[in-house]
């Protein structure tokens, strides 16, 4: 006869906080996607936002929806992280806090350290500059 399953508390702490932590790794992926599409899209900040050079014309503002849409789904997905990670048991272990805290502030400082790079770099020379206008 096999033994019977032995009942262990109904405590799932491990589980939380390694579904936690992978949503919040995910939600960091998403969120330097979105840094990815908005250095694509020739976003850029001088003094104010501007348009770079894009791909094409409208390909710009495709990268800039994306990034924008990626840095929603980046929220989402690290609110879900601190929903898994805070929720269950009336008292909550410390070590859920501490997970919790650590995952949306690690994710928070790449997010935004990847973003602000994206926004700052300047865009390269073009490989064929434009012709100097008026001058025959």
């Amino acid at each position: 006869m096999l033994p019977a399953p032995v009942d262990i508390g109904g405590d799932n702490r491990g589980m939380r906080i390694g579904g936690g932590i992978v949503l919040g790794i995910v939600a960091t992926v998403v969120g330097a996607s979105a840094a990815f599409w908005f250095a694509l899209s020739g976003l850029i900040w001088s003094g104010g936002f501007a348009h770079g050079y894009g791909w094409e014309e409208g390909e710009s503002e495709l990268g800039v929806a994306l990034g924008v849409a990626g840095l929603f789904g980046w929220l989402v997905l690290l609110a879900l992280a601190m929903v898994t990670l805070l929720a269950g048991a009336t008292r909550r272990p410390r070590s859920s806090r501490v997970t919790a805290t650590l995952v949306v502030v690690l994710s928070a400082a790449v997010v935004a350290t990847l973003c602000v790079l994206a926004l700052l770099t300047p865009q390269p020379a073009s490989e064929y500059p434009l012709p100097p206008w008026n001058r025959a």
